[in-house]
């Protein structure tokens, strides 16, 4: 697929690339027990991927404003420190990663994780030679008089900035699939995330990836063995 030739290539982060569900879980759980609220999840994994308010908000309704904030500001000391350090590559990725490199395919990362999370993360797991460029939660923020962004504006932004267009979008929820439209990127729904199952309740039509190499097929690009 001669066209796919150094096209942009976007991916989300948790879900996608990165296994951080145990980590997550981890430090949201702490934080809940730090702020003293009665409130549990059994199983935070169906829910990762939104802003955490917004992950807050749809699985524990019941708390109130100030509770969610509390909660947050306890998980960032948490996971800054402990929690994302249980972060996990999956399968295939750094050797995925590593043909796209080598085929001189541009490589961004967009997720709603903070910047700072995001680009130690991504160190963490010696991802930075792959990755030109990261944007976290507050990337663009300066842009936007409420300080907040879509994932699609942030996108956006990035795109504009780089002064590209189209290419390939590889996430794990609806928020991927909108920022893929709107930089009229082809979307590609990483199968074993963890919003997998409302983007196929809404898009049961979108291309799924079973494994994360195969999007080197899908791009026609031929592994070295």
């Amino acid at each position: 697929m001669k066209s796919s030739f150094r096209q942009p290539i976007y991916f989300d982060l948790d879900g996608t690339l990165v296994d951080s569900a145990d980590g997550i879980s981890t430090s949201l759980n702490c934080a809940i027990q730090i702020v003293g609220c009665s409130s549990q999840v059994n199983d935070w994994r169906p829910y990762i991927g939104p802003p955490l308010d917004r992950m807050l908000g749809q699985t524990l309704p019941e708390l109130s404003d100030s509770d969610v904030s509390a909660i947050i500001r306890a998980f960032r000391v948490h996971y800054d420190t402990q929690g994302l350090f249980e972060t996990v590559l999956f399968p295939g990725v750094a050797e995925t990663l590593n043909a796209l490199a080598d085929q001189r395919h541009p490589v961004f990362i967009a997720t709603n994780k903070p910047q700072l999370a995001a680009e130690t993360i991504v160190h963490h797991l010696k991802l930075s030679p792959f990755i030109r460029r990261v944007a976290g939660g507050d990337f663009g923020a300066a842009t936007s008089s409420s300080g907040k962004l879509s994932k699609a504006d942030r996108v956006e932004i990035l795109a504009a900035q780089e002064r590209l267009s189209g290419g390939y979008f590889i996430g794990d929820g609806m928020d991927d699939a909108e920022a893929a439209v709107r930089i009229g990127a082809s979307f590609f729904l990483a199968s074993w995330g963890y919003g997998v199952h409302e983007v196929l309740k809404r898009r049961p039509d979108v291309v799924q990836l079973q494994t994360f190499p195969e999007l080197l097929e899908r791009l026609g690009i031929i592994r070295n063995e």
